[in-house]
């Protein structure tokens, strides 16, 4: 298992409790301005808003703050460390050894980990307007969202439930793992951010993740392990 990432089960229901952010030094605005102007020169995609900032979980119980997308993009240089709340959506076909799930080949120019495969659709938690909690409902939710955006499917009749919580240290994002299992794999659209979509069984992921880890992201390998275990 890699340190960077720690993986850890949800009960179905789960939520998200959300407070002031927590204390920190001074930030460098001027700082955190440049890097972001610097980012969206490089890819004209960037958008800011508000997100959900993870800050920690107990039980299942996960905190977190509003914050900005910019402060998140620019966490290493400028020196903010927010880490970012989101959904992925773990797609499924099928139980038993010959379930599938779908993986995303992520574009050459998203923010982080360009080529590589993914579980998904994923993508940050919209930070409400009002409310300061999140039951896992809300979260399914999400996870709905993220797939109508990034892949075109319409998951609104299909069955949804939290399963757990991912914890990417190395990049500052902690992914509500929803998993939702379809009766048929389609053929989702690609936009943007995914250049192709894959099925695999669970031998195939498991393969996958011993031959070839290096395609993957690393969050994508932790739940391989967690998905299908190595024998003994």
């Amino acid at each position: 298992m890699n340190a960077d990432v720690t993986i850890t089960d949800l009960s179905p229901t789960a939520r998200v409790v959300i407070g002031p952010p927590p204390e920190r030094g001074e930030i460098d605005q001027e700082k955190v301005d440049r890097v972001w102007d610097e980012l969206c020169a490089s890819n004209p995609k960037y958008h800011n808003g508000a997100i959900l900032g993870y800050d920690s979980h107990e039980g299942n119980t996960i905190h977190a703050h509003v914050d900005e997308y910019k402060r998140h993009a620019t966490r290493e240089s400028a020196n903010t460390w927010v880490d970012i709340l989101s959904v992925t959506c773990l797609l499924t076909c099928g139980e038993g050894p010959g379930m599938r799930a779908m993986l995303g080949l992520r574009a050459t120019n998203t923010h982080r980990y360009g080529d590589l495969w993914e579980f998904g659709p994923a993508g940050g938690v919209d930070a409400p307007e009002s409310r300061t909690e999140l039951n896992a409902q809300d979260l399914i939710e999400e996870a709905r969202r993220e797939a109508r955006e990034e892949t075109g499917l319409d998951l609104s009749t299909t069955h949804g439930e939290v399963s757990a919580l991912l914890i990417d240290h190395k990049v500052g994002s902690a992914d509500i793992i929803v998993r939702m299992n379809l009766r048929e794999m389609p053929a989702p659209s690609t936009n943007w951010e995914y250049k192709a979509v894959r099925w695999c069984t669970k031998p195939e992921l498991r393969a996958w993740s011993d031959e070839r880890p290096h395609s993957l992201i690393p969050p994508a390998i932790a739940i391989i392990d967690w998905l299908c275990p190595k024998p003994g």
